[in-house]
């Protein structure tokens, strides 16, 4: 009988993946992720704002929606993703 050699996963190197470490995922957070964070939480904080004011839902959401154009005209023109290759 011959005995094969199983790989070890002892040697996997847990900072070559972000996402497997606690703090990993906050570091690999981008611009990109942001903006489109940003955005349903504006949305979501005029509707807060609409129901403890007296304007309505409509009135409200104004603001929210100039947030979200800002936001998307910012990670879409402003600043556009770029390839590393392209540089």
């Amino acid at each position: 009988m011959s005995r094969t050699s199983e790989p070890s996963f002892d040697a996997v190197d847990s900072r070559s993946n972000p996402s497997e470490l606690p703090l990993g995922a906050l570091t690999a957070v981008t611009r990109y992720d942001l903006a489109l964070g940003l955005i349903p939480l504006a949305f979501a904080g005029s509707a807060i704002a609409s129901a403890a004011t007296e304007p309505g839902l409509e009135q409200s959401l104004v603001p929210a929606a100039l947030v979200g154009i800002l936001a998307i005209v910012d990670a879409c023109s402003l600043n556009p993703p770029i390839d590393a290759d392209d540089s």
